[in-house]
């Protein structure tokens, strides 16, 4: 993922607990939802993701749950 870059999700995958789920709906991260990627911390976690008005910071090991879309038009599966 690049900062700057916008992206969609497209489909939570693999979620080994319903937990997580919960916790990606309850940040507004579901599927058809676009963001962008802010930036990264320093050491590249976490990451900061900007949801229309919402700034929100997600770790980089729970994005492996979404699969996502590049909108600049690459795809990416984090």
């Amino acid at each position: 993922m690049t900062p700057g870059h916008s992206y969609r999700i497209k489909r939570f995958t693999n979620i080994p607990s319903p937990l997580i789920q919960q916790k990606f709906l309850a940040m507004g991260l579901r599927p058809g939802v676009e963001f962008k990627l802010v930036r990264r911390s320093p050491f590249g976690d976490p990451l900061q993701l900007q949801l229309g008005r919402l700034s929100l910071s997600i770790r980089k090991s729970e994005l492996v749950y979404l699969e996502m879309e590049d909108l600049t038009g690459e795809n990416q599966h984090a």
